[in-house]
């Protein structure tokens, strides 16, 4: 028998998570809410879960197993390839909202990591 984790199920792990805040991004897991430069971020509950996901590793890769098991509640629930579009939607609401900090990075053929740095550090002078 297989085991049906809901959106619910998974959005009240996350509720335990502590809160984070950078200055730029503000994320409050217990209270499903998250702030791009003190403006609410209208996220999806798949895209706060992701988030705060992502968070609580930082500076640490996961992999699309990984993050689909802590998304959907369990491993083969969907494709990497949900969670590379889901990634690329928190991504554009993340940079609309801070444009000039990279919090979600991409580590090719793995998954994906937070650790947000500022776009202004790459640029060549």
């Amino acid at each position: 028998m297989s085991t049906v984790v809901t959106r619910r199920q998974v959005l009240r792990e996350i509720e335990t998570v502590p809160d984070f805040d950078d200055g730029r991004l503000t994320i409050h897991p217990e209270r499903l809410m998250a702030y791009g430069d003190g403006r609410v971020l209208v996220l999806t509950s798949r895209e706060l879960a992701l988030l705060v996901e992502l968070r609580r590793h930082p500076g640490k890769t996961r992999t699309r197993e990984q993050l689909i098991e802590a998304v959907w509640g369990r491993p083969g629930a969907v494709s990497g390839r949900a969670v590379d579009v889901l990634v690329l939607r928190l991504r554009d609401k993340l940079e609309m909202a801070i444009p000039d900090v990279s919090y979600i990075h991409t580590s090719y053929g793995i998954g994906y990591g937070f650790d947000p740095q500022s776009d202004m550090e790459w640029e060549v002078s």
